[in-house]
């Protein structure tokens, strides 16, 4: 099961309650939705016109743009009175027991420097941590968006109702 759908359904889950969260992913299957693997594998779909549309987060957009495809995009919620963009966010820790702490806080103080930010935005069209860190060319700055407010901690706390509610739906 792909983490960022995940993380959204649990957003959703708490934006907008149980009830509507279901009533919307149900929309989708009741409407022969595909379900992938994965993001690249819905970029690169879109991307060679077999699909009119995906759900993807944005640095995927800009990939599929990169590699020559005619795509477009679009941010929803970004309306008065509208939820929203849901983002997501990314962890990075050092595994309890872990052979070599050394060297995993080495790899973790890297991924957090100036070096590996500007990697992240530069590679992947990432929004980096660090201010002062440029955006790649193309990406909108997050100040430029409608954010939803989503409290990751409680959704995080609350994985196992969102797990739940995915196989009730029989979500892949």
């Amino acid at each position: 099961t792909n983490g960022s759908m995940q993380a959204q359904i649990a957003a959703m889950r708490q934006l907008l309650g149980e009830e509507e969260t279901e009533a919307w992913l149900q929309g989708l299957l009741d409407n022969e939705v595909t379900f992938f693997g994965g993001h690249t594998d819905v970029r690169k779909a879109v991307g060679a016109g077999e699909f009119a549309l995906g759900l993807v987060n944005h640095y995927y957009y800009h990939l599929q743009l990169a590699e020559g495809s005619k795509v477009g995009v679009i941010y929803p919620d970004q309306g008065d009175g509208q939820l929203g963009l849901i983002t997501n966010t990314t962890a990075v820790a050092v595994v309890k027991g872990a052979q070599n702490v050394s060297a995993a806080q080495a790899f973790v103080d890297f991924l957090v420097s100036e070096q590996g930010q500007k990697l992240f935005a530069e590679q992947n069209y990432e929004y980096p941590l660090l201010p002062g860190v440029p955006l790649r060319d193309g990406v909108q700055p997050l100040e430029s968006f409608r954010l939803a407010e989503v409290n990751v901690a409680e959704a995080a706390l609350d994985s196992d109702a969102t797990f739940d509610l995915m196989e009730k739906l029989e979500l892949p």
